[in-house]
């Protein structure tokens, strides 16, 4: 299940209502990916169901990212002023999400399983042979 549509991404950018079909699931993958991959140690990803921030979450980073292609295409340094806002918000509801600074739960009011109940943690692996440090694979 996307954690966004394209009604999510129009209301924060009316602008977009045009949306080709390839550029909107291609700006929703994005989102989803980088929501996952913020979130992940914390959290049993993909969401399922989608709690209505990581909604919220999703549509300012889609919208961010087809703003940003559709009005920069000019070769501009800066990204549009509406991306620009939209990204930023997005990024700091991760941080605030990834930081521990507050927890999701569904739209039912249940929390959202974690990603350590869910039966796996992040290790800290060696880079070289994608093994765990205490596996003998110790740097020094």
């Amino acid at each position: 299940m996307a954690y966004c549509i394209k009604d999510d991404i129009t209301d924060r950018a009316p602008a977009l209502d045009n949306i080709g079909a390839r550029l909107l699931a291609s700006a929703i993958g994005a989102a989803e990916a980088e929501i996952n991959l913020k979130l992940s140690p914390l959290y049993s990803v993909p969401f399922e169901p989608v709690p209505a921030i990581i909604t919220s979450v999703a549509a300012d980073l889609a919208a961010s990212f087809v703003l940003a292609a559709s009005f920069s295409g000019g070769g501009e340094a800066a990204e549009p002023v509406q991306a620009k806002f939209l990204r930023e918000r997005a990024e700091g509801l991760l941080k605030a999400l990834a930081e521990g600074d507050f927890s999701l739960s569904t739209d039912e009011g249940e929390p959202v399983s974690s990603a350590r109940s869910a039966g796996f943690w992040v290790a800290n692996l060696d880079p070289i042979s994608n093994k765990p440090y205490w596996e003998g694979n110790l740097p020094f």
